[in-house]
């Protein structure tokens, strides 16, 4: 009874390759300058990146769960598949657990954000030496 998976519903495929490639750049970036601006600068476009597609994922599931055809043989309410872990709905078991590429993404932002505390800690505590 859900609605039918169209391409176009999942527009968000299309870019996301860009916007990893783009935070890679970023990360080279980071590299290459040595600036603690541009790992701050990595660590927030990661974090808007990752809210904006764990919000697109859950919105994407509410949809799906709660866009139910009157006219399906099986009738459930309304639902909204989990975004991590089991759920029983009616007689269908579904599950949602993270790949590798999602452990690897995870690794490379909390990679980020230690780097990031730890370079903003280590600037609080060095004295700058007066000109």
């Amino acid at each position: 009874g859900m609605a039918p998976i169209d391409r176009r519903v999942f527009s968000d495929l299309d870019w996301i390759p860009f916007a990893m490639g783009a935070l890679v750049l970023l990360a080279l970036r980071v590299v290459a300058v040595g600036d603690v601006r541009s790992l701050i600068d990595l660590a927030v476009l990661l974090f808007y990146f990752s809210a904006f597609s764990m919000t697109r994922f859950y919105n994407t599931l509410y949809l799906f769960g709660h866009n139910l055809s009157p006219y399906a043989t099986v009738q459930v309410e309304p639902f909204t598949p989990v975004v991590l872990g089991t759920q029983q709905i009616a007689n269908i078991t579904t599950s949602s657990y993270p790949q590798s590429a999602t452990w690897l993404i995870g690794v490379f932002a909390l990679g980020v954000v230690f780097l990031t505390l730890w370079h903003v800690v280590r600037g609080l505590r060095v004295p700058t030496a007066a000109p």
